[in-house]
């Protein structure tokens, strides 16, 4: 991935995943979210070239992947990149539950398969694993699964940094990690991530819109939401967003979700960039962004000390 970088970016099996990829998860995910406008809302996102779709089992107790399930069922799976999780899990109380034990990962995925209506997922990502849960039994599930054809590829999703960093020499093959214009901290792995042949997702792209105050105005019940979750991640995210809106401007850009995608979007060490959103012209927005990646000279502003 040199020189002017695609929207499409190879995967190691010689297929291509866009450089913009949707989470279904958070908000989309929820009841509180409309299902149809949910589905409608892939259909505008395949539409403009987006084809990785990534999700979970704890999304919405299971809602986010029966959600996917049901697109996949009217449009197909042949053309797309789709991706869940284990580890991470809901009980017959619908409380959340975590677990790596290898019967329990098992069954997971088996229930995950059957609410997606899939055979098999191309990544299956270890959910938020601390460095303990990385042991044998659990590389050895991964690589079972592979063997049974029930995923392609093998990953670790965290943003732990030394969860991370151990996953430079780990027998996965994919990474999600949080990488952004407000959260730096991965750049020195992800040229050993890429010399090591690992697809790289950054699953916070548009860094949780910290460099726009006015995102999380609680106007509606979403607002409110992604207000909530911005205060428990970080609760100085507003002093550290009026920094970041600086280094925007000086970057040339009016828009920091503009700035965002195409900053991730333009490191070629980056296989997609991650976003969640219930808004048809954000995803379309967010989409078109990608197409266009920042200009190294753009990147050194927000790279710089």
């Amino acid at each position: 991935m040199t020189g002017t970088l695609p929207f499409l970016r190879p995967l190691p099996d010689g297929r291509f995943i866009s450089a913009a990829s949707f989470g279904c998860s958070s908000m989309w995910a929820k009841p509180a979210f409309d299902r149809t406008e949910a589905l409608r809302l892939l259909e505008v996102g395949v539409e403009a070239g987006l084809n990785y779709l990534d999700t979970g089992p704890s999304y919405a107790s299971g809602e986010g992947e029966a959600r996917l399930g049901a697109f996949l069922t009217q449009h197909g799976a042949s053309n797309l990149i789709v991706s869940t999780k284990v580890g991470s899990n809901f009980d017959a109380q619908r409380a959340l539950t975590r677990s790596f034990a290898v019967a329990d990962m098992e069954r997971s995925l088996t229930d995950s398969l059957r609410r997606l209506g899939l055979q098999r997922v191309d990544i299956l990502y270890l959910h938020g694993p601390s460095l303990n849960d990385l042991n044998d039994d659990v590389l050895r599930f991964l690589e079972n699964e592979k063997q049974r054809g029930r995923i392609v590829w093998s990953g670790v999703n965290s943003f732990d940094m030394d969860v991370v960093t151990a996953c430079v020499d780990l027998p996965v093959d994919a990474v999600m990690i949080q990488y952004n214009i407000a959260d730096l901290r991965a750049e020195p792995l992800l040229r050993a991530f890429h010399e090591r042949r690992k697809i790289v997702v950054s699953a916070t792209a548009m860094a949780r819109a910290v460099y726009s105050p006015s995102t999380f105005v609680p106007r509606n019940r979403a607002s409110l939401w992604y207000l909530l979750r911005a205060l428990k991640s970080d609760p100085l995210f507003l002093v550290k967003g009026h920094r970041l809106s600086r280094r925007i401007q000086q970057a040339g850009f009016t828009s920091g979700s503009d700035a965002a995608m195409r900053f991730v979007a333009g490191n070629p060490l980056i296989h997609s960039a991650a976003f969640g959103t219930t808004q048809a012209a954000h995803m379309k927005a967010n989409i078109e962004s990608a197409r266009h990646p920042m200009s190294e000279a753009q990147r050194q502003v927000f790279l710089a000390p």
